[in-house]
């Protein structure tokens, strides 16, 4: 027996694509006047990948714009799964990273290989515990208290300055944010995170 037409399902979906084809234009939208040549956010952002890309020697095989054009593809990406992106920068400035890093361990799994092709196996190994470590990493952090992630996150995944997150936490109205303050908060930080990635991954 077939099951009975609900056209109020059809007005769903349409909603639901309206919804998200609003959402997809808002975020090009806020992409371009971030990324406009008037836009100071915009002038970090260009930095902050310019100088990851010679951080990882991939400058003379990159520019800035490939990157980020990357980077906001995959954030177009994620906002038609549904994720709502609520700092378009800082998300830009974390897949921008991401992407460089991803593309630096290519290069060198291609090198090593082309090079060495007996160390397969060995590369291959490599990349599956830099991959178990990442989860555990992962896993650690969550445990971290919000106020330990915000700062790891502003300073180790985001690259700002001390004074760029102090202006920020400041804002947020979060207290003890003096520059000083902030360097032993980031080392107790880090120090919780080993700990808590050390009793997470399993002895071998």
């Amino acid at each position: 027996m077939a099951p009975d037409y609900d056209p109020s399902s059809s007005n769903i979906n349409s909603t639901q694509d309206l919804s998200l084809s609003l959402a997809i234009e808002q975020l090009l939208d806020e992409a371009r006047e971030l990324l406009g040549s008037n836009s100071s956010s915009g002038r970090l952002l260009y930095a902050f990948v310019r100088r990851n890309l010679y951080r990882f020697h991939l400058n003379g095989d990159f520019c800035e714009a490939a990157i980020l054009n990357e980077a906001l593809i995959r954030a177009v990406t994620a906002t038609r799964r549904g994720i709502v992106i609520q700092e378009l920068s800082a998300w830009l400035r974390r897949a921008a990273y991401n992407i460089i890093r991803e593309k630096s361990r290519d290069r060198k799994r291609l090198v090593s290989l082309d090079s060495e092709p007996e160390r397969v196996e060995q590369v291959v190994c490599q990349a599956e515990e830099i991959e178990d470590d990442l989860s555990f990493i992962q896993a650690a952090f969550g445990l971290l208290e919000p106020r330990d992630q915000r700062i790891l996150m502003l300073k180790i995944v985001q690259g700002l300055s001390w004074q760029e997150i102090h202006n920020i936490l400041s804002i947020e109205g979060q207290p003890d944010c003096s520059i000083p303050a902030l360097r032993k908060q980031k080392e107790r930080a880090l120090i919780r995170l080993r700990k808590k990635f050390h009793s997470l991954k399993p002895e071998l």
